[in-house]
């Protein structure tokens, strides 16, 4: 409905695909003002080095903290502890979406002040009140169907909830 979609090349991924978006933001460079990167991954190192040289600040999303993270990923090794640095030091602002992941900034050596702290999510009410305006009550996930979601530890409380035949 009028917003571009702009797929880039995935040949001889994830190579290819790297490639295809340093120089999809090197060409496209007039029409950017920001590169916002929701990952820490490759695409973030492609983004902080392109925005170096185009002079434009990106923020990085940092979208989780603890065991088993792209943080913990990149405390590794030498390598992977200087591609951090590299990504950090590029960055003009990391968002971290809880306490923990600003912590864990913190402790790789980012300054605060360049830590900003959006939580993910939704707030939602301690009291929420019932709506007598429905005969059903309707649950809804929303999210990717991966394990760390732990849909199936959704499935096994909804089936002992005793939920009465209303709810769907």
């Amino acid at each position: 409905e009028g917003t571009p979609v702009h797929r880039l090349s995935s040949w001889a991924y994830p190579f290819g695909f790297l490639l295809s978006l340093f120089f999809y933001l090197l060409r496209k460079a007039h029409a950017h003002d920001i590169i916002h990167v929701h990952t820490l991954n490759s695409p973030a190192v492609v983004s902080v080095v392109a925005a170096k040289l185009l002079r434009i600040p990106v923020i990085l999303k940092v979208t989780r903290s603890g065991a088993n993270t792209q943080l913990s990923h990149y405390q590794g090794s030498k390598w992977r502890r200087f591609v951090m640095r590299l990504m950090f030091s590029g960055a003009s602002r990391l968002v971290a979406i809880t306490d923990e992941v600003q912590t864990e900034l913190t402790q790789c050596g980012v300054p605060s002040k360049k830590i900003l702290e959006i939580p993910n999510g939704v707030d939602i009410p301690d009291q929420l009140e019932p709506s007598n305006t429905k005969s059903q009550c309707t649950f809804l996930f929303v999210g990717r169907l991966i394990k760390r979601k732990h849909v199936d530890m959704l499935l096994r409380a909804w089936g002992a909830a005793n939920i009465n035949e209303h709810a769907r």
